[in-house]
């Protein structure tokens, strides 16, 4: 068994290789170098098919959400505009519609804060990659 002594004198064991477990595997590489081709077609699926398509997907499903997110906001609107009556009534119901109403809010900035920060990352890598 081989040991060493790390830096603060303690002794570390490595362990040793078990010969019966392994196995011969293959590995292929591919040379860039001679085949150009195949570099090209690698960075532009990388670039394209990796990046930006995850990119423009995700900008325009966002999009939808935070369009029926904003539509559900108007008909909550709608649907709980207090009708005259009893003032402790109003009040209530007003108060849940508030509530509902920062929360839809809070949800809207989060999917956007999500979005932007996910283009920030993502984007300018699918363009290095793409050109």
């Amino acid at each position: 068994m081989d040991v060493s002594v790390d830096e603060n004198g303690k002794v570390i064991s490595k362990p040793t290789v078990d010969q019966r477990n392994l196995k011969n595997t293959t590995i292929y590489f591919a040379n860039y170098k001679q085949n150009t081709i195949l570099k090209d077609i690698s960075l532009y699926v990388y670039g394209v098919v990796i990046k930006l398509v995850p990119c423009i997907l995700l900008t325009v499903l966002s999009i939808l959400l935070i369009i029926e997110l904003l539509a559900a906001k108007e008909r909550r609107k709608k649907l709980l505009r207090p009708e005259v009556g009893n003032g402790v009534i109003k009040k209530k119901v007003q108060q849940r519609h508030l509530d509902k109403e920062k929360q839809a809010d809070r949800t809207t900035k989060m999917l956007l804060a999500v979005l932007l920060l996910f283009l920030m990352v993502e984007f300018p890598q699918a363009i290095f990659w793409a050109s």
